[in-house]
């Protein structure tokens, strides 16, 4: 028993002309049609001959027609092969004989039904493109820092790729019914059927929506595995790899200056580095640090004097997010914080190296934002230093991790 070879359906299986005339070809070179598959059709080598086939449109859900029509078909030379995704029953004869439908209009009502339920299925797949459409545009249309969030949220790119799903999905639905459609008008106004489709013309198509479909699933897939494995939490005590860190103790200056450690749940939640990764920034840290001056009181007295700062930092993938993603964390950050009154201090900075810097100042608060091409550093300190006196640093720091 010769072995079953298994080749790649190149058009739709609504594709009706396409998929005659390739198990037409098929036959000629020798691949006798045995079973379809969902993605595959499997053949039995055989002597090349040349055969035509045709698809039936099953009047009713069933697997194989009855004996009686069975009987029928063969009577006329047509041999049944195989049902395909339960849709059309498949027969083959030699060159020649009588067609099995000799009446296009009596089809074209037969296929009126099949032309209604893509129509149905379109507009479900329509339906559900605008739906996640929406619910992404207004995820991030309704955000009051959209590039920021764009630039933290790893799922960002799973979204977008949910979409382009759905779009293909879409259009594969639109060309499915409009083919059908077609198909319905053309038998109806008593035309035959035609049976020789150019497949090898339309394969680019189909290829072209496998294709994304595939590498779309296969992103994200891949995007949330990676996600997952680059994201991690540790103490900064522990964390021995170069980090884009303004050391807390180099601000203060201050020999009675020591880290402190605020314990809870196992973990410090004052000095810590948090590592992240998105598409839009595949490198990026969030780095706390705090810590006590002994011997010293804040200047309203209201305790022992403990600064703090948090560092986020930014890898972008393109020098051009840099600007608006400073702009959503001084809104993020400040203005929105400490609106409607803006009570705050802006100063321009400017260092060597830096493309922008940025200071500002309130109740005690100082945020110094800097960029250098494609970095992004923000810094939140509490404390009595005087960041300005930092731009150089962080200018020599961001130098240090430029790729």
């Amino acid at each position: 028993m010769s072995k079953s070879v298994r080749r790649w359906i190149p058009v739709s299986l609504y594709e009706i002309a396409g998929i005659e005339s390739w198990l037409s070809d098929l036959s000629a070179q020798g691949y006798a049609l045995e079973r379809f598959g969902l993605h595959f059709a499997y053949f039995r080598r055989t002597e090349p001959c040349k055969m035509i086939y045709r698809l039936e449109l099953l009047p009713r859900p069933m697997e194989e027609p009855d004996d009686e029509m069975l009987d029928f078909y063969l009577y006329n030379g047509w041999e049944y092969v195989t049902t395909m995704n339960r849709l059309f029953w498949v027969f083959r004869a030699l060159p020649g004989t009588v067609e099995i439908h000799t009446d296009a209009v009596a089809q074209g009502y037969s296929y009126e039904k099949l032309s209604r339920k893509l129509k149905q299925s379109a507009l479900v797949v329509f339906a559900a493109f605008l739906l996640i459409a929406a619910m992404i545009a207004g995820i991030y249309l309704s955000s009051e820092w959209p590039v920021l969030q764009l630039v933290q949220d790893s799922i960002a790119l799973n979204q977008f790729l949910l979409l382009l799903v759905e779009l293909t999905a879409l259009i594969q639905a639109l060309r499915i019914y409009c083919s059908i459609h077609r198909l319905v008008r053309r038998l109806k106004s008593g035309l035959p059927m035609e049976h020789y489709g150019n497949y090898r013309r339309r394969r680019n198509v189909h290829v072209a929506a496998s294709v994304i479909l595939s590498a779309a699933v296969i992103a994200s897939m891949f995007c949330s595995i990676w996600g997952m494995k680059k994201s991690w939490e540790m103490p900064l005590s522990e964390v021995s790899a170069p980090l884009p860190l303004l050391p807390l103790d180099m601000v203060e200056k201050s020999p009675s200056f020591a880290y402190r450690s605020g314990l809870f749940q196992g973990k410090d939640h004052d000095n810590f580095v948090r590592c992240g990764w998105s598409v839009l920034s595949p490198v990026q840290y969030q780095i706390g640090q705090r810590g006590i001056v002994s011997g010293e009181e804040w200047p309203d007295h209201s305790g022992e004097y403990s600064p703090s700062m948090q560092i986020r930092y930014y890898r972008l993938i393109s020098s051009a997010l840099s600007d608006p993603l400073i702009d959503d964390l001084i809104y993020r950050y400040v203005e929105r914080y400490y609106a409607p009154d803006n009570n705050f201090d802006r100063m321009k900075l400017s260092a060597a190296g830096l493309d922008r810097a940025e200071l500002f100042t309130a109740a005690g608060k100082q945020i110094l934002l800097v960029h250098a091409g494609n970095q992004v550093m923000m810094l939140q300190y509490y404390g009595e230093k005087n960041l300005a006196e930092y731009t150089d640093a962080l200018a020599g720091i961001l130098a240090g991790w430029s790729e």
